[in-house]
Protein backbone atom coordinates (compact mmCIF):
# COMPACT_ATOMS: atom_id res chain seq x y z
CA UNK A 1 0.00 0.00 0.00
CA UNK A 2 1.08 3.32 -0.91
CA UNK A 3 0.92 5.20 2.76
CA UNK A 4 3.31 1.78 3.91
CA UNK A 5 5.77 2.73 0.91
CA UNK A 6 5.77 6.65 2.50
CA UNK A 7 6.49 5.95 5.43
CA UNK A 8 9.95 4.63 4.65
CA UNK A 9 10.54 7.72 2.68
CA UNK A 10 12.88 10.26 5.06
CA UNK A 11 10.30 13.12 4.87
CA UNK A 12 10.30 14.45 8.35
CA UNK A 13 12.08 13.85 11.69
CA UNK A 14 9.56 11.33 12.76
CA UNK A 15 6.77 9.48 11.35
CA UNK A 16 3.80 7.41 11.89
CA UNK A 17 2.49 5.39 10.12
CA UNK A 18 -1.16 3.88 10.59
CA UNK A 19 -1.95 0.62 9.50
CA UNK A 20 -5.10 -1.51 10.26
CA UNK A 21 -6.28 1.63 12.57
CA UNK A 22 -3.04 1.74 14.30
CA UNK A 23 -0.51 4.33 14.76
CA UNK A 24 2.63 2.98 15.32
CA UNK A 25 6.14 5.53 15.33
CA UNK A 26 8.06 4.22 12.16
CA UNK A 27 10.98 7.28 12.74
CA UNK A 28 12.18 9.48 15.57
CA UNK A 29 10.63 9.08 19.13
CA UNK A 30 7.07 9.83 19.13
CA UNK A 31 5.29 10.31 23.02
CA UNK A 32 2.94 7.08 23.73
CA UNK A 33 0.25 9.26 24.79
CA UNK A 34 0.22 10.79 21.46
CA UNK A 35 0.11 7.63 19.71
CA UNK A 36 -2.78 6.83 22.26
CA UNK A 37 -4.74 10.08 20.63
CA UNK A 38 -4.30 9.08 16.89
CA UNK A 39 -5.47 5.75 17.27
CA UNK A 40 -8.71 7.60 18.52
CA UNK A 41 -8.34 10.08 15.81
CA UNK A 42 -8.16 6.68 13.28
CA UNK A 43 -10.91 4.42 15.09
CA UNK A 44 -13.63 7.82 15.39
CA UNK A 45 -13.14 8.66 11.61
CA UNK A 46 -13.03 5.19 10.06
CA UNK A 47 -8.77 6.06 8.76
CA UNK A 48 -7.23 2.59 8.58
CA UNK A 49 -4.39 3.67 6.44
CA UNK A 50 -2.16 6.72 6.84
CA UNK A 51 1.29 8.12 6.94
CA UNK A 52 2.28 11.56 9.10
CA UNK A 53 5.53 12.65 8.84
CA UNK A 54 6.59 15.64 11.13
CA UNK A 55 9.44 18.23 10.95
CA UNK A 56 10.68 20.34 14.12
CA UNK A 57 11.05 24.01 12.72
CA UNK A 58 12.79 26.00 15.07
CA UNK A 59 11.05 28.92 15.85
CA UNK A 60 7.62 28.46 14.23
CA UNK A 61 6.80 24.95 15.90
CA UNK A 62 6.25 22.01 13.49
CA UNK A 63 5.03 21.31 10.07
CA UNK A 64 3.11 18.22 9.47
CA UNK A 65 2.94 16.34 5.91
CA UNK A 66 0.01 14.05 5.82
CA UNK A 67 -1.28 11.08 3.23
CA UNK A 68 -4.42 9.40 3.64
CA UNK A 69 -6.24 11.32 6.26
CA UNK A 70 -8.94 13.41 4.36
CA UNK A 71 -8.42 17.54 3.81
CA UNK A 72 -11.20 18.09 6.14
CA UNK A 73 -9.53 16.65 8.97
CA UNK A 74 -6.08 18.09 8.97
CA UNK A 75 -6.39 20.66 10.84
CA UNK A 76 -7.73 18.48 13.83
CA UNK A 77 -4.82 15.72 13.53
CA UNK A 78 -2.43 18.83 13.48
CA UNK A 79 -4.28 20.27 16.70
CA UNK A 80 -3.87 16.09 17.95
CA UNK A 81 -0.15 16.18 16.99
CA UNK A 82 0.75 20.26 18.88
CA UNK A 83 -0.94 18.98 22.34
CA UNK A 84 0.42 15.48 22.54
CA UNK A 85 3.58 15.72 20.34
CA UNK A 86 7.21 16.30 21.25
Amino acid sequence: MLHHLLAFLPLGDSTVLISGGVATARRGKIRGLLLSELNDFAREHGITSACIHSRQRPGYGFSLRIYGVPASLHQRLRNIWGANGR
